[in-house]
C-alpha cells in the first residue's frame, strides 16, 4: 500500500512540474524599421521581482510575424537585435525596443504601431497583412513645440532628438515667443522625434554619459513623437505621463508664426459654446491651457482666457470670456 502511494505521489509531483513549465507562444509583428539591416528579434522577460532573461524568435508560419515560447510570461520587452549578434542590450538595431509590456494570459501577439504599438490574438488566417507604413517627418520645414512651463525653469534650452533609417540627429531650437519654440527639421528619413530639456550651461546636444555630472540632458523629456500629416505645431501635455518614467507626450495642430495665439486648424466640435466659465458641448472633450496643462476637471470655474478643446475627431480654440 506504501508503495503505491508513493507512486501516485511521485505521479502528481510530476504531472505539477510538467504543468508548471507549460510554455506560452509569444508572437511580434514588427513594422519596416524595425527589419533595417536585416535585423533579428528576440524578447526579454521576466516574473515579478525576479532576474530577467533573453528568448529569441523564429519568424511563424505567417511572413512577418515572430514567435517564441516562454514559460510564465508576465514582463516583457521586444527588441530588434543587430544581424549576426547575440541577444544583449548593446546589441540593438536602431536602438528598437518596446516599453515594458504586461502579458494579460490571453493576448499573445504584439504588433508594432508607429512608436507604440497593441496586443491582440494570434490568428495565422487573417494576421498576414503588413502594418501600416511609418510617416516620416517633412525634411527642411519649421516645427513649432509648446513645452509646459515647469520645463522653462532656470533658462533652461531645448533640443529635438530625431531618429530613423539614417542614423539618428540632434537640432536645436529657438525661442519663438513665451512657451513656444521652433525647430528645423534636418535633412534624413526620420520617423520619430523627441523633445528634450537641456542644460543652458552645456552648448552639446547628446544624451548624457553614465554617471556624468552637469551633462547637457537636463533629465526631461518627450515619449517618441509620431508626426502627423499636415501639422506643424506639437503641444506637449503636461498631464499625460507614460508608464516609462513620467515622459509626457501631447497632441499635433496647426500654427501660424504671425497670430498672437496657438491657431489651431479649422475643425468642428458639435454645438460648442461657453457660458459662465464653462465649455459645453454635445459629445465627450477634453480641455487644455496654450501651455498644454489638461484642465477639463475645473471646466465651469475656467478662468477667461484661451483654451484648446479635443475632441475624439476634432481639435479647436475656444476663447472664455
Amino acid at each position: 500500500m506504501f508503495f503505491i502511494m508513493k507512486k501516485i505521489t511521485l505521479f502528481f509531483a510530476a504531472l505539477f512540474v510538467a504543468m508548471s513549465a507549460f510554455a506560452t507562444k509569444i508572437y511580434f509583428k514588427p513594422d519596416s524599421y524595425w527589419k533595417n539591416n536585416n535585423a533579428w528579434f528576440a524578447v526579454w522577460y521576466w516574473e515579478d521581482n525576479t532576474n530577467g532573461q533573453w528568448a529569441n524568435m523564429t519568424e511563424s508560419e505567417v511572413t512577418g510575424i515572430y514567435v517564441t515560447e516562454i514559460e510564465n510570461p508576465q514582463n516583457l520587452i521586444f527588441v530588434s537585435m543587430k544581424d549576426g549578434k547575440p541577444a544583449d542590450w548593446n546589441n540593438k538595431e536602431n536602438n528598437c525596443q518596446t516599453n515594458n509590456l504586461k502579458y494579460d494570459g490571453t493576448n499573445n501577439l504584439y504588433t508594432i504601431e508607429g512608436m507604440g504599438g497593441s496586443w491582440s490574438i494570434f490568428d495565422s488566417n487573417s494576421q498576414g497583412e503588413e502594418p501600416t507604413p511609418i510617416v516620416l517627418y517633412p525634411t527642411n520645414t519649421t516645427i513649432y513645440v509648446t513645452v509646459h512651463s515647469q520645463w522653462a525653469t532656470d533658462n533652461a534650452r531645448f533640443a529635438a532628438y530625431f531618429f530613423g533609417v539614417n542614423g539618428d540627429i540632434w537640432t536645436d531650437m529657438t525661442n519663438v515667443k513665451e512657451l513656444i519654440y521652433s525647430l528645423n527639421v534636418p535633412a534624413g528619413e526620420w520617423n520619430g522625434m523627441i523633445i528634450c530639456r537641456m542644460n543652458p550651461n552645456n552648448t552639446e546636444n547628446r544624451w548624457n554619459n553614465d554617471g556624468e555630472e552637469n551633462g547637457p540632458f537636463w533629465g526631461m523629456q518627450t515619449i517618441d513623437i509620431v508626426y502627423e500629416e499636415g501639422k506643424n505645431h506639437y503641444i506637449i501635455n503636461s498631464e499625460d505621463q507614460t508608464l516609462d518614467g513620467n515622459k509626457p507626450g501631447g497632441f499635433w495642430t496647426t500654427y501660424k508664426a504671425n497670430d498672437t495665439t496657438t491657431t489651431l486648424e479649422n475643425t468642428t466640435i458639435a454645438n460648442i459654446y461657453t457660458q459662465n466659465g464653462m465649455i459645453v458641448a454635445d459629445e465627450e472633450i477634453s480641455i487644455f491651457t496654450i501651455t498644454g496643462q489638461n484642465v477639463t476637471n475645473l471646466n465651469g470655474k475656467l478662468e477667461n482666457g484661451v483654451y484648446i478643446v479635443k475632441s475624439a475627431n476634432a481639435t479647436t480654440k475656444v476663447v472664455v470670456k
